[in-house]
This record gives structure tokens, C-alpha cells and sequence, in this order.
């Protein structure tokens, strides 16, 4: 169990590193799923005879195609290792099952007053 946190200087500690590529993949294929779909679809080895034109807000950038390659290898090694994780489903990374050795686990409200947990200035969540 975690009970504390301080502040570490990445470049020395590698797990902190690992820990902010994975948080950095959820995040980003959460908040970008849109573009996710796009690049998935475009990735596909059959191609549509009449490729739909996506919308703006899907349009893959030279920074989102990076980003999608880290994410996608990523991904294809998640698999082979048969780790449970998600990313076609939903165009996020996510795993249904938490017990699996990696978790990417996001915030889903039970009930309409649920709200998510946010952070004060301490670093602890607070309701």
C-alpha cells in the first residue's frame, strides 16, 4: 500500500519514467480516442474501396502519428503477452479485467451524483 509520495528526479529513477509513459498513454488515448479510431482504421490491412473523410477533431496530426506509434506498439506487445488490455473496443487503453498484471482503470460514474475524485495542492484526492 502507498502511503506517502515525494517528489523524485525522474532522469534517476526509471520506474518514474515508466510510470509517466503509461499514465501519458491513458491520458492521451482517452482524452484523443477520435483520433485513435482514425489511425486504427487507417492501420487496418483491408482498405476501404471509399475511404470516409473524417471529421476535424479526428484528423490525426504528424504529432498525433508519433504518439500512435508508441501507443500501438505498445498495444501489439500488450497482446502477444496476453495482459487484457483494451484499445479497439472503446479507442482507449483500458483493461475490463482489474486483476490483470497492468490496470489502465478511468473514472466511470455510478450514479448521476457521483462526482470524480479531484486533487487539492496536498497531492491527496479528495472527494
Amino acid at each position: 500500500m502507498v502511503r506517502t509520495f515525494r517528489e523524485v528526479d525522474s532522469a534517476a529513477t526509471p520506474f518514474v519514467q515508466l510510470a509517466d509513459l503509461f499514465a501519458g498513454m491513458a491520458t492521451y488515448t482517452r482524452m484523443s480516442w477520435k483520433v485513435i479510431r482514425t489511425l486504427l482504421a487507417e492501420n487496418e490491412n483491408q482498405q476501404d474501396l471509399f475511404p470516409a473523410v473524417p471529421p476535424p477533431e479526428s484528423r490525426p496530426t504528424s504529432k498525433d502519428r508519433g504518439r500512435f506509434r508508441v501507443v500501438s506498439h505498445f498495444y501489439r506487445r500488450a497482446k502477444v503477452a496476453k495482459l487484457g488490455i483494451s484499445l479497439n473496443a472503446h479507442g482507449y487503453l483500458r483493461t475490463p479485467n482489474p486483476l490483470n498484471p497492468i490496470n489502465f482503470w478511468h473514472y466511470e460514474p455510478q450514479h448521476p451524483a457521483d462526482k470524480a475524485p479531484t486533487k487539492d495542492r496536498g497531492g491527496v484526492l479528495l472527494p
